[in-house]
């Protein structure tokens, strides 16, 4: 294939580059391959103080100081992701977030961190533990917590509730355990948003790396979405043999990642930049991918993405063909 080079390039660069952190956890032997269990927590940023994010997520919903949480923005019904921020201080429902020298952080951001459900502590244990932790901070001596008792209750109430239910799933996704902003079932609006992190999940997790493609803001976040078992399942379905350097050069390069990038940019320049961005992964993966039903699999994306709604405008997805077909051509 024209992009074997391009391809082990990118597996490289994800797995020794944006991804290290995760590196040691996925190849650790105890980690379970045959799905990813994951369960989303979702809040909203309620107030910003100086570039610090206050954001309605908390002991409650397992977040701990020094992790890091992926921020997304609304923007004219499609959503554009920021970037991650590190988390300084962390109180029973919420916490508050270190600057960031990469943008800022407004009021209304979706904040969104994914646990594994293997590490989490069954309902009963949890609440003790919380307790315990909470007796340890003092932190119920803090004004803005002790205002937010009923979404403690709520929270530890949801965890427990839903646990069992979460063990029993077999999908991908497992459950939610939001913050008061999303609370009781609040992840529905978030539909479309969430359907395009799990393709994107999907992708990397069989292996593809075609997620560059999506835009440097994407691989910030979805390094924080995507948990440890899809990161050991990427790693599993590479096969990267790198002997020497001159192999390389011994290979067809095919399109670079800004190639795919400009072509979608100059073809579809009356589009959002989400949407470019969304072809120019769809691109790069089929390029990888090589589909056999090609044009089912590009309208079976496109729904799968957060902008459903192009999977019926024939125009565009005929662009994008034209597209993919002058690019394997490289």
């Amino acid at each position: 294939m024209c992009l074997k080079r391009l391809n082990r390039i990118f597996a490289i660069c994800l797995s020794l580059g944006c991804f290290l952190f995760m590196d040691s956890v996925a190849h650790s032997a105890d980690v379970e391959l045959d799905r990813p269990g994951l369960v989303y927590c979702i809040g909203r940023i309620e107030q910003v103080h100086k570039g610090s994010a206050l954001i309605d997520l908390g002991d409650a919903q397992t977040l701990t100081a020094d992790e890091s949480v992926a921020v997304v923005r609304p923007t004219n019904g499609h959503y554009t992701p920021l970037g991650v921020i590190r988390i300084a201080e962390t109180y029973p429902t919420f916490c508050r977030a270190y600057r960031s020298t990469y943008f800022e952080p407004k009021i209304g951001d979706v904040v969104m961190f994914v646990r594994q459900f293997s590490d989490l502590k069954p309902g009963g244990q949890h609440s003790i533990e919380f307790t315990k932790q909470q007796m340890i901070k003092k932190s119920g001596q803090n004004a803005y917590s002790t205002r937010r008792r009923t979404d403690v209750a709520r929270a530890l109430y949801d965890y427990e509730k839903n646990q069992p239910g979460w063990g029993r799933s077999r999908s991908d996704v497992v459950g939610y355990l939001n913050g008061a902003s999303f609370a009781e079932g609040g992840e529905k609006q978030l539909k479309p948003l969430l359907n395009q992190l799990d393709m994107l999940r999907r992708h990397y997790r069989v292996g593809r790396n075609s997620l560059p493609a999506a835009g440097s803001a994407w691989v910030s976040v979805m390094s924080v979405l995507f948990g440890r078992t899809v990161v050991a399942q990427h790693e599993s379905a590479q096969k990267i043999v790198v002997e020497d350097e001159q192999q390389f050069a011994d290979e067809e390069k095919g399109p670079a990642i800004r190639d795919v990038q400009r072509a979608v940019r100059d073809e579809l320049f009356d589009r959002s930049q989400e949407e470019q961005n969304l072809f120019s992964f769809i691109v790069a993966t089929a390029l990888e991918q090589s589909p056999k039903k090609f044009d089912l699999w590009l309208q079976q994306q496109v729904e799968q993405s957060q902008f459903p709604e192009l999977a019926d405008e024939d125009v565009v997805l005929d662009v994008v063909k034209a597209i993919v077909r002058k690019l394997r051509e490289i």
